[in-house]
C-alpha cells in the first residue's frame, strides 16, 4: 500500500512554530493526503466517511470546484463508491449507459474503462482489471469504486477532515510563478497558478522557514534556490516535492506568523508574513520616561487608556512577539511594570502597569514605535499619533423620538448617552437562515434577539439603528449603508451558526482581519457571551469574505450565539429566557468595548419588567 502521511491543514494566522518530528506536522486541523498513485483510503478515511456520510452529505471537490450530484458518495465493505455521471461531467469524460445489460463505458482522448453494475470485471485500453467493490446504482445514479477510477483516470485524493469534504485532482494545475515581495512594510508570498488550488502551510523551527505545499499541481518553472533580502526572508528555494506536489520554502530571519489567501486577481495562494517585534526597552527621560518597540517602522499600532487598574496599551497589528525579554519590572516611579504578550495570532500587545495618571504619547521611529509618558499638567491626558484610523464623531444627543419599547425599565442614569449603535439582525424575509432540527429560522431567532437588545441599550440612552425590525429581506449593500457613512460608533451583525455535522456547537465572534479597531469589539462581545452563557468557546476569529465586515467603516463583529442545528443550542433558542441571556451578554460585550476603548461603561443591564418576547417577532420565533 502506497504511505499516506498527515499534516496540518490550512490555517489563516500561525502564531507559534510547530514542532517538527520525522516529518510529520503534529498539532490540531489534521487532514488526509495521498501521496502516491494506486493508494488505498486508509481505514480512519473510511471510517470518518462513514460517520460523516451517516449525518450530511459529503461534498466532493475536482480541481477545487464542487461536483453537483443529487446523490452523495457511499462506503460499501470499507470502500468507497463515487457518483460516475458528476465525475465524468467535471472531467469530461464520456459517459454511456446501457441500462439493458448495465455496462457503464468511460472515455477520454487515451483511455477508455468499462465497468459492469454489480461486476468486479473491468477493464482499462482493454486490460481486464479486478474491482475490490462491485459498482453499483443507488436511486438510478451510477456508483463506481473511487480507488479504480482515480488509478484509471490518474487522480490525486484528498481527504479533508475539517470540512469532512473530498478533493480529486488531474495534476493538469501548474505553479507558473513565485515572488517574494513587500506590501504595507510586510513580507508577501505569492504562488501564481493556472487554476485554483488546494495548498497547506507549514511554520518550521530549527531553522526557521515557512513551507507552502499546493496540491494537485507540477511546477511551470526550473527549480532552485534563490538567496533573497525582503523584510524577514532571507532564501526561496522551490521544487517538484511528489509527483503532484510542489513546494515552497522560505528561509525566515525570525520565526513570524502570517496570513495566508486565495489570490483574487489571478489563481493561486498569498502570504502574508508579520513584522517582528525584536525587544523591548525602557530608559528614563527628565520628564519621565520612554518606552522602546523595535518592531519595522511600517508596522501600523494603536494606543489607549485602560482604566481598574490603570494601564496604558499599545497594539501592534500583524506582528509577531520574537522579544526574550516579555517583563520589565520598574518599581515606583510612574510605571510599575512593562508587560507583552502574543495577544492574538497577529497582534502584539504591550501594556505599562501605571501607578497613577500619566500623559502617554506614541510615535513611529526608524526602529520602531516610541511611547513617551510624562505626569500629567492638568488630569489626565492620552495622545495617540497616527492612528489607525479616524475616530468617528459622537452623537452629543439621543435622539428623542427613538421609543423605549414595554418590557424594559429606563435606566436612572443615561450611561449610554451619545453613543449611536446599529444592531443587524441576519437574514430576514425570503432568506430563512439556518434551519433547526424541529424548523426554527435563524431569521426569527436573531430579529428576537436584537430587537431584546435594543431594548436594553435604549434604556440607558444609546441611539439604536436597526437594518431591520420585522421578518423582511434586506440586501447587503443596505445593510452597511449607514456603517459605511459613518453614521454609528459600532456595527453589530447577530446570527445563529450552523454546521454540515450537528456535533458543532458554542458561540464564535469574527472581524475583517484588516480592520483591527474591530478587534477589540469582537474580542469584548464573544468574552461577555461566555460569561453570560457558558456555551462552547469557539473564540474570536477573521472572517475576509463577510460583506458586512468587509464593507463596514467603523468597528464591526458579527456574533455567531449558538448553532441553531444543534438539538441542544435550538432547544435553548427556542427559550425566551436564552434568547433575554444572549441579549445581556451582548449589552455586556458592548459595555466592555466602551470601557476597554473610550473608559466609559454602560452599567448594569437594565431591569426586565416583563417578557419583552410578548410580540409577534417574539412568537414566531417560537415556532
Amino acid at each position: 500500500m502506497t504511505p499516506m502521511y498527515l499534516r496540518r491543514k490550512s490555517l489563516p494566522f500561525v502564531e507559534k512554530p510547530l514542532r517538527k518530528a520525522k516529518g510529520l506536522i503534529e498539532p490540531e486541523g489534521w487532514s488526509l493526503m495521498r501521496t502516491g498513485r494506486g493508494a488505498l483510503i486508509l481505514a480512519v478515511f473510511v471510517l470518518f466517511f462513514t460517520v460523516g456520510a451517516s449525518a450530511s452529505a459529503i461534498q466532493v471537490y475536482f480541481n477545487v470546484r464542487a461536483l453537483s450530484s443529487d446523490v452523495s458518495p457511499v462506503v460499501v465493505d470499507g470502500h468507497v463508491l463515487l457518483p460516475v455521471r458528476s465525475l465524468a461531467s467535471a472531467i469530461g469524460l464520456s459517459l454511456t449507459w446501457e441500462a439493458s445489460t448495465g455496462r457503464i463505458e468511460l472515455k477520454t482522448e487515451d483511455r477508455e474503462i468499462v465497468m459492469h453494475i454489480n461486476s468486479r470485471e473491468a477493464q482499462l485500453n482493454g486490460e481486464p482489471h479486478q474491482l475490490r467493490t462491485v459498482p453499483q446504482l443507488k436511486d438510478d445514479r451510477i456508483l463506481a469504486p473511487l480507488t479504480f477510477l482515480a488509478e484509471a483516470l490518474e487522480l490525486t485524493i484528498r481527504w479533508d477532515m475539517e470540512t469532512a469534504s473530498l478533493h480529486l485532482s488531474d495534476a493538469a494545475i501548474f505553479v507558473s510563478d513565485v515572488t517574494l515581495g513587500e506590501e504595507e512594510g510586510r513580507t508577501r508570498l505569492d504562488v501564481q497558478t493556472n487554476a485554483p488550488v488546494a495548498y497547506d502551510t507549514i511554520l518550521l523551527v530549527d531553522p526557521h522557514r515557512l513551507v507552502v505545499d499546493v496540491h494537485g499541481a507540477r511546477l511551470g518553472i526550473p527549480p532552485g534556490e534563490q538567496p533573497v533580502q525582503v523584510g524577514v526572508a532571507r532564501c526561496l528555494r522551490v521544487g517538484q516535492f511528489g509527483p503532484d506536489v510542489v513546494r515552497v520554502v522560505v528561509e525566515l530571519n525570525a520565526p513570524v506568523g502570517y496570513e495566508a489567501f486565495t489570490r483574487e486577481a489571478q489563481p493561486g495562494v498569498s502570504l502574508l508574513l508579520n513584522h517582528a517585534v525584536d525587544s523591548l526597552s525602557w530608559r528614563d527621560t527628565e520628564e519621565g520616561g520612554e518606552l522602546i518597540i523595535a518592531a519595522p517602522s511600517s508596522a501600523p499600532y494603536e494606543i489607549w487608556r485602560l482604566v481598574e487598574p490603570e494601564r496604558v496599551v499599545i497594539d501592534v497589528f500583524h506582528a509577531s512577539l520574537n522579544a526574550e525579554d516579555r517583563i520589565i519590572v520598574l518599581g515606583d516611579g510612574l510605571v510599575k511594570q512593562v508587560r507583552a504578550s502574543q495577544f492574538l495570532p497577529n497582534v502584539v500587545r504591550v501594556v505599562l502597569d501605571v501607578n497613577g495618571p500619566v500623559e502617554a504619547k506614541a510615535s513611529r521611529k526608524e526602529w520602531g514605535v516610541s511611547v513617551r509618558l510624562e505626569p500629567p499638567a492638568t488630569g489626565l491626558e492620552l495622545a495617540e499619533v497616527e492612528p489607525v484610523e479616524e475616530p468617528v464623531e459622537l452623537l452629543k444627543e439621543p435622539d428623542p423620538d427613538f421609543p423605549l419599547l414595554p418590557g424594559v425599565k429606563e435606566a436612572a442614569e443615561k450611561t449610554g448617552k451619545g453613543l449611536r449603535i446599529i444592531l443587524d439582525p441576519g437574514h430576514g424575509g425570503l432568506d430563512p437562515g439556518a434551519l433547526g432540527p424541529s424548523g426554527s429560522k435563524e431569521k426569527d431567532v436573531v430579529l428576537d434577539i436584537s430587537l431584546r437588545l435594543r431594548d436594553l441599550l435604549v434604556a440607558v440612552g444609546c441611539e439604536v439603528f436597526m437594518t431591520r425590525d420585522e421578518d423582511r429581506y434586506v440586501e447587503f449593500p443596505e445593510r452597511v449603508r449607514l456603517a459605511k457613512e459613518g453614521k454609528g460608533d459600532v456595527f453589530l451583525s447577530i446570527h445563529a451558526n450552523a454546521f454540515r455535522f450537528q456535533e458543532a456547537c458554542g458561540t464564535e465572534t469574527f472581524y475583517h482581519p484588516d480592520k483591527q479597531s474591530s478587534r477589540l469589539l469582537a474580542q469584548a462581545l464573544q468574552e461577555s457571551l461566555m460569561k453570560e452563557l457558558g456555551r462552547t468557546d469557539r473564540g474570536v476569529k477573521t472572517r475576509r469574505d463577510l460583506f458586512v465586515l468587509r464593507e463596514s467603516s467603523i468597528p464591526t463583529a458579527l456574533v455567531e450565539v449558538a448553532f441553531i442545528n444543534h438539538p441542544d443550542e435550538e432547544k435553548l433558542l427556542r427559550e425566551p429566557e436564552f434568547r433575554q441571556r444572549c441579549a445581556q451578554g451582548l449589552f455586556q460585550g458592548l459595555s466592555l468595548y466602551f470601557q476597554q476603548r473610550a473608559g466609559r461603561s454602560l452599567g448594569p443591564v437594565p431591569e426586565i419588567s416583563q417578557d419583552a418576547g410578548d410580540n409577534p417577532v417574539a412568537k414566531a420565533s417560537e415556532g
